[in-house]
């Protein structure tokens, strides 16, 4: 009997360290309510443009219009197929962006780590490609 009670406590305590939310979450697409316009990206001439906001793809901090969650943005190119973003406020990371664009150009893969709480959250999507972007442009480029 003790082994078997010694055997319970064991094995719960075990669990209370893990959080609820550990584990992989799917998005339940029958109630999520996705964008009604695709995003658009121009990466260009050494430019990153979306949502009418342009920085240089350098990979330095710099200023963009404030919102909640950033202030500076920076961009770096990885390679012909990646790019990765970093987004802070006050100095701080909140967000790191890698997208990786298909080898045959049709798919866009962003891993994005939400580091805005506490505990790192991170996020993948997956979205398919509508338009090209202009010729000569990095392959993210497009909507």
């Amino acid at each position: 009997m003790r082994i078997l009670l010694v055997f319970l406590l064991l094995s719960q305590s075990g669990s209370a360290t893990q959080s609820p939310f550990d584990g992989t979450w799917v998005i339940d697409s029958d109630s999520t309510q996705l964008p009604q316009k695709p995003a658009v990206y121009l990466l260009a001439k050494g430019m990153f443009d979306w949502s009418g906001t342009q920085i240089t793809a350098d990979g330095h901090d710099q200023k963009v219009p404030e919102s909640g969650y950033w202030d500076t943005v920076s961009v770096r190119i990885v390679d012909d197929r990646t790019v990765e973003i970093i987004s802070k406020k006050a100095g701080k990371t909140m967000f790191t962006e890698v997208d990786t664009v298909s080898a045959d150009g049709q798919t866009l893969s962003q891993v994005v780590k939400d580091t805005t709480e506490v505990q790192a959250v991170t996020i993948e999507t997956v979205s398919r490609r509508l338009e090209q972007g202009p010729n000569g442009s990095h392959p993210l480029s497009g909507s």
